[in-house]
């Protein structure tokens, strides 16, 4: 049901759109730091492996969110190393340069795809939102914002990982990497967006809080039980 507060229509969790096609699409969400990109490596290698038969009539496809290949994915890579960027100025507005970046990504990629029932591995998708949210009582506004920016092309995925971890642990990880550090790597922001994702996986569907501190084979030991259980409902 949808739900009024603030001037806003905020979406429960009955009000997303299922996936209607044969694929599935899973989606890889957390701090940054939380090793949901090496997930997603070893999900690509779990899903070559079982979809090499020659009797496997799907594919394994990755995407990435945001894409600097794309346009508003560009503007946002450079928001984002900028000390006055709207990543500090306009937390909420930088959210829509995401969910028009999310739009081309889901109409050109993730859509057709599914379509032709295939899997779908997300590095980051829309639950990325709660970047943007200074508390978790703002995540229901930019769930309205997302979902009026990319509309009935928004498919909720069929399982969204969420990988936690202590802010502590995931800035060690970063920092082990050397790597220039983004407007989000502090543990301010770090800390907040962590709060937030938790209260996000308690208000929408299919979503999954796995502990991230295990070794990353450890961790998808879950990870692959849960992919495992949504294809055997898709046959």
């Amino acid at each position: 049901m949808i739900a009024f507060k603030g001037g806003f229509c905020y979406l429960t969790r009955s009000d997303m759109i299922p996936n209607p096609w044969p694929g599935s699409h899973f989606v890889f969400e957390g701090i940054d730091g939380c090793g949901k990109s090496q997930q997603v490596d070893l999900a690509l290698q779990f899903f070559r492996k079982n979809l090499s038969t020659p009797q496997a009539s799907s594919r394994v496809v990755t995407t990435k969110e945001p894409d600097n290949r794309r346009t508003w994915g560009n503007r946002i890579y450079k928001d984002l190393y900028k000390p006055r960027g709207l990543h500090t100025t306009n937390p909420v507005g930088l959210q829509a340069w995401f969910a028009l970046d999310s739009r081309e990504n889901y109409i050109n990629n993730i859509i057709e795809n599914l379509k032709t029932g295939d899997v779908v591995l997300s590095d980051r998708s829309r639950p990325s939102m709660v970047f943007g949210a200074e508390s978790e009582n703002q995540i229901g506004e930019l769930m309205h914002l997302n979902t009026s920016i990319l509309g009935e092309h928004f498919i909720w995925p069929d399982a969204i990982f969420i990988f936690d971890v202590n802010v502590e642990t995931a800035l060690q990880r970063i920092k082990e990497k050397r790597r220039k550090l983004d407007g989000h790597e502090n543990a301010k922001v770090m800390s907040r967006v962590r709060h937030n994702y938790l209260a996000f996986a308690k208000t929408y569907p299919n979503c999954h809080v796995i502990n991230a501190e295990l070794s990353s084979h450890e961790v998808f030991k879950d990870v692959e039980k849960i992919m495992t259980a949504v294809l055997e409902l898709k046959k």
